[in-house]
C-alpha cells in the first residue's frame, strides 16, 4: 500500500508550460526515488511530467500517482494506456512493464533539467 499526502508543488508539465527552468534537484530526487523502487524489483510505469512535482519551498521533488506500479518483467501496463503520451517505443497497452521504461523516462527528465540549467 502506498499512502500519499497532499503536496503543494508544481508538476514538471506545469513548469514547462510556464517556461520555468527545471531545477537539477528534481533530477536528483527522482533518480533516488527510482533507485529505491527498482531495488524492490518494482516498475513505476508512469514516470511522466504530470506525476513529478517540484516543491520550491522545500527545494525538493516528489513522485506522485502510484496506481500503476508492478513487478519488473511480470506485470502489465493498463490496457487503456494512452499511446499519445511520450513513452519508450516498446511501451504498449497491456504490454509487459520493465525497469528500462522508467529509466528511459528518467533520461528524458535529465534532458529537461539540462535545458533548464
Amino acid at each position: 500500500m502506498v499512502v500519499m499526502d497532499r503536496v503543494d508543488g508544481k508538476s514538471l508539465w506545469q513548469l514547462q508550460t510556464d517556461k520555468t527552468p527545471i531545477p537539477t534537484v528534481v533530477l536528483e530526487h527522482v533518480r533516488r526515488a527510482m533507485h529505491l523502487i527498482h531495488e524492490q524489483n518494482i516498475v513505476l510505469g508512469d514516470l511522466r511530467d504530470p506525476n513529478i512535482l517540484y516543491v520550491a519551498s522545500k527545494s525538493c521533488a516528489v513522485v506522485v500517482d502510484f496506481d500503476w506500479p508492478g513487478v519488473d518483467g511480470v506485470d502489465r501496463y493498463p490496457a487503456t494506456l494512452n499511446p499519445t503520451n511520450e513513452w519508450q517505443e516498446d511501451v504498449l497497452p497491456y504490454g509487459i512493464m520493465g525497469k528500462a521504461h522508467d529509466l528511459w523516462q528518467l533520461e528524458r527528465i535529465e534532458d529537461l533539467c539540462q535545458c533548464g540549467a
